[in-house]
């Protein structure tokens, strides 16, 4: 089911809703184009923007989640990270970074 189902909202509402979280610096999300008229489309990944509010709100975080979470939050200050069907994330349209342990 889709958010924007399950909550009996609008799919524009959800997307402004999500936009908001990201400004609150809440979310991260990534999109896959370059330019700024792909971003009034469904993000292609959502993460929460601090490892911690994964622990707040779940008592099982996923490791790998927590991993992506935390790569995501260091380089989003001084990188672009569109998204990347080749890997999880993709740096600047220069590397691919697939994040493991």
């Amino acid at each position: 089911m889709e958010i924007a189902e399950s909550i009996e909202a609008t799919r524009q509402s959800v997307i402004r809703m999500f936009q908001v979280l990201e400004r609150a610096a809440l979310l991260i999300m990534l999109y896959s184009g370059k330019n700024n008229m792909q971003q009034l489309a469904k993000p292609e990944k959502v993460y929460l923007d601090n490892t911690n509010l994964m622990y707040a709100l779940s008592s099982s975080a996923d490791i790998g989640n927590i991993r992506e979470t935390f790569f995501a939050n260091q380089l989003k200050q001084n990188h672009q990270i569109p998204f990347s069907g080749q890997g999880d994330f993709r740096i600047d349209d220069v590397y691919t970074f697939e994040p493991f342990l």
